[in-house]
């Protein structure tokens, strides 16, 4: 191969390499020339050993007839000549076939190498070695880039878990700063309010209730709400031998549409007497709604619940009156009439219970009913409140299935209900009126001029049976109460009993330690009324400086007169 050839395929090959636009199959082609290239050189020189070696035959080895074997010469001398041309002729296709695909640029990035005489061979080595190097680089590429992004993820990492550190250590540091303050100087505003002195103890509650039972087996399906206040007569559940819900659910269906159509109606200006029903039943939804809002703001889960149910009676009474009036629209005919069949389908299916007496319904009971006859309060006696006392139970909700002479709905006379309180002989001195305000911690629930009717004597006191109209609807599930019976109230300075320190024999005199200026200053008051953890105060020297807001040390014990506090 000429020293022309071999700068002109080192060239194309350089370029086809380093293009990066070109083909896998011009690349794939050229390295089949190289590899068959290679190998035709080791052929050819082969060839040209046996060449030689059959020139010395020749010469020296004739015949018998002094003549050269020529036979086996030119059949050797002819197969390298063949060998030979076709070597040429794939050399000469394959730079005709790299100039028609315009191979033949020059790569400036690769310097031009001067064809030795060896260039074949030397060619196909540097070939090799560039290859290894080029896949040596591509990999060391790929090493670094994967070194790169493992760098990457650990610093995040690290950055990461310095942000969470930082945030618990510094949650840990503001904890033991309020700690450390709160240990050190235990310090409290001065609050002005009114406390009670109260006598405590549990109360068992007591209505005029009637339970209504099943006359056979049945499934129940309520037609009042719980908790809603229904009238005498009013129908508050069906019992039929089949489970009616569906039936009951499509009628829910009709109503609704039915309460959509004449809020339509009345829209339109179709009914003055439509619209003054709903007004009024507006007027007493807003007031309701008002205070599910304050009850619900102020924590009262149990008078919110009530007011809820409120609503409800609210609504059913507005659609007894609706029913009363004619829109004279062929819809709202139309879903009437279909009201009415379902109402008749269930009626037949199923047996009315309705309200003996006019109160609140729930669909609760305890089973302790017949034994606390609100009508009868002198006919209980104190074994019947110790034995409720002493019972675990509590209200269970009636089923949707029931059996004859089971509960299905609980009657309750909404206008009074009582609490017995057993109250310790030390303490009835404090109840010869018969009025007293009475609070309940559970339910927060305040009951003011309440109204003691009746006393039993009892074991180790007398149980005292107070009335009151209030929050009968918030306690329909209740039977046993915490309750605290106030005797006497003041109004006042309230400090914690822990910051007064008192001296001698006088119970109604102690010190309380006052910041003034970051300093302690001790000044005398005077104890009022104790509740809990906090009582009533007054300065005995009004230059004190003592008002609402300022600070007293909670636990003054170690402190002395002008120490100072952090």
């Amino acid at each position: 191969m000429s020293n022309k050839q071999d700068d002109f395929l080192y060239n194309a090959g350089r370029s086809g390499k380093r293009a990066g636009g070109e083909s896998e199959r011009r690349d794939k082609r050229q390295t089949d020339y190289r590899t068959e290239q290679y190998s035709e050189s080791h052929k050819v020189g082969r060839f040209e050993h046996e060449f030689d070696r059959l020139s010395d035959d020749f010469t020296f080895l004739g015949s018998d007839s002094g003549k050269p074997d020529s036979d086996k010469y030119m059949s050797a001398a002819d197969l390298w000549w063949q060998k030979k041309s076709a070597s040429t002729e794939r050399q000469s296709q394959f730079v005709a076939d790299y100039r028609d695909n315009r191979l033949d640029q020059p790569n400036a990035a690769y310097p031009r190498q001067t064809a030795s005489p060896n260039s074949e061979t030397d060619y196909d080595v540097q070939t090799v070695a560039e290859r290894e190097r080029r896949a040596a680089e591509q990999r060391e590429l790929r090493r670094h880039r994967m070194r790169r992004q493992r760098r990457v993820r650990f610093r995040a990492g690290i950055l990461l878990s310095l942000i969470l550190l930082t945030l618990i250590l510094t949650f840990v540091l503001i904890r033991l700063i309020v700690n450390r303050s709160a240990n050190q100087t235990g310090l409290r505003f001065i609050t002005s309010g009114t406390l009670y002195r109260t006598v405590d103890g549990k109360a068992i509650v007591i209505r005029n209730e009637k339970v209504e039972k099943a006359a056979a087996d049945g499934f129940v399906q309520p037609l009042a709400g719980e908790g809603e206040r229904v009238a005498y007569g009013q129908k508050l559940a069906l019992i039929s031998a089949e489970d009616i819900a569906p039936i009951r659910g499509q009628l829910n269906d009709v109503l609704q549409k039915i309460s959509g159509r004449e809020m339509e109606l009345i829209s339109l200006g179709q009914s003055e007497d439509a619209q003054k029903i709903y007004n009024k039943s507006e007027d007493s939804l807003r007031e309701l709604v008002r205070s599910i809002a304050v009850a619900a703001a102020g924590g009262e889960v149990r008078e919110a619940k009530a007011a809820g149910l409120r609503i409800n009676s609210v609504l059913e009474n507005r659609n007894r009156e609706l029913k009363k009036i004619s829109f004279n629209d062929p819809v709202l005919k139309d879903l009437t009439t279909t009201r009415d069949r379902l109402e008749r389908e269930l009626t037949k299916k199923s047996r009315v219970i309705k309200a003996g007496v006019a109160g609140l319904a729930t669909f609760s009971v305890d089973g302790f009913e017949d034994k606390l006859p609100g009508d009868k309060i002198d006919t209980i006696t104190g074994d019947n409140l110790q034995e409720i006392f002493k019972a675990n139970s509590d209200f269970s909700d009636i089923s949707g299935q029931t059996a004859k002479d089971h509960p299905v709905i609980r009657m309750v006379n909404g206008l009074y209900q009582y609490f017995a309180v057993l109250v310790k002989e030390k303490d009835l001195g404090n109840f010869n009126d018969d009025k007293v305000d009475i609070y309940l911690p559970d339910m927060k629930y305040e009951l003011k001029d309440c109204r003691i009717t009746h006393r039993l004597p009892a074991n180790g006191g007398t149980y005292l049976f107070i009335r009151t109209e209030k929050k009968v609807e918030g306690l329909l599930r209740e039977r046993r109460v915490n309750i605290q019976l106030r005797v006497s109230a003041e109004q006042g300075l309230i400090v914690p009993f822990s910051a007064l320190k008192f001296s001698g024999n006088e119970s109604d005199l102690a010190e309380m330690a006052v910041v003034q200026s970051g300093f302690a200053h001790f000044a005398k008051v005077k104890v009022g009324i104790r509740s809990g953890d906090k009582a009533v105060v007054t300065p005995l020297n009004k230059d004190a400086g003592i008002t609402a807001g300022s600070l007293v040390v909670q636990n003054p014990a170690g402190i002395k007169e002008g120490d100072k506090l952090e």
